[in-house]
Order: C-alpha cells, then structure tokens, then sequence
C-alpha cells in the first residue's frame, strides 16, 4: 500500500526509522525493560491532542526490512505496561492533590472558626486579639490555597492523564512504509 494512503487511512501514524526511535537512547536493556524516548511519547501525546478518547488507532510505520514480528510483540507489551503503569500514576496523584486541596481547605476553616471562637469569648485580652491575628489570616490563606489545589492543581495532571487513557485503549499497528 502507498504511503500516502496508509497514512490517511490511519488516524494516527508515526514514521520510525527503526524500533529504537520508541525507545530511549541512553537505555541499553532489552526492549522489555527499557525506557521509552521521550521525543517519541511528545509526538504521540501531540498526535493524540485532538482524537477523541475511545478506539484509536496508532500506526508506528517502518521500514519493511526493519520489521521484526517478534520484537513487535516485545513492543506492544512493552508499551501498553507503560502506558496502564503511568495512568495509574496519574489518577493516583490526582486523587492525593484533591484530599490534599480539601484537608488544606478545611483546616483554614478551622481556623477562622477557631479565631471567632476566641473573639467571642473574650474579645477584650491582648491574648486573643493576638489569636485573631495569627489565625484569621492563616485560616483565609489555607482556605484559598486548598481551593487552588481542588481547582487547578490538577490540569496539567489531568491532560497528561487523558493521554495515557488513551493510549491504553489504543490499538498500536506496526506497518510498513
């Protein structure tokens, strides 16, 4: 097949010049065991940008004399174990930024409590307006840095989480060139 139909019969395809453009160059275990390239998950997250999530078709294309079935096999699980090790990851800081955001978030509520509390007991002594002063503030600060965390800690997180998502639904192809 053409490579220009291959191409645009993919949703995704990645051109390889060998196995080793997955994989990185500082890494000489086996491909079992080795780490993926950083230049190669980067295009992959940036040819996945704007798919859908759901069944996704990722084409890595090579050369025919390049093409090894067994080490394609190695690959596929090399890949996919990397891919479900790093979305569990992710949701797994997601999950740990969000209690860590409501914990911050209602210890600041605490504190402005705790600070009204003293102030309506005994407004007048120098002991709690000194109080008020230490805990109105701190109280307010961990009420808005926990809600910063709820609410935007996680973005960044969250698309690198929507890629690797993907990629484990995502049927990896090996084709020719």
């Amino acid at each position: 097949m053409p490579q220009r139909e291959l191409l645009e019969k993919s949703e995704i395809s990645l051109l390889l010049d060998t196995y080793d453009d997955i994989f990185s160059d500082f890494d000489p275990r086996s491909y079992t065991k080795r780490a993926l390239s950083g230049d190669f998950l980067e295009a992959a997250q940036h040819a996945t940008r704007e798919t859908k999530e759901g069944a996704l078709e990722l084409h890595l294309l090579l050369p025919r004399k390049q093409r090894e079935k067994r080490e394609e096999v190695v690959i596929k699980q090399r890949l996919n174990q990397h891919f479900r090790k790093h979305a569990f990851q992710l949701e797994h800081q997601i999950k740990h930024t969000l209690h860590q955001g409501i914990l911050i978030t209602l210890l600041g509520f605490l504190f402005m409590l705790i600070a009204g509390l003293v102030i309506f007991r005994n407004p007048d002594s120098f002991k709690t307006q000194f109080l008020r002063i230490l805990l109105e503030p701190s109280g307010w600060f961990m009420v808005w840095f926990g809600l910063d965390k709820i609410f935007y800690g996680t973005r960044e997180v969250k698309t690198n989480l929507d890629f690797y998502k993907k990629m484990v639904k995502a049927e990896l192809v090996f084709d020719t060139y």
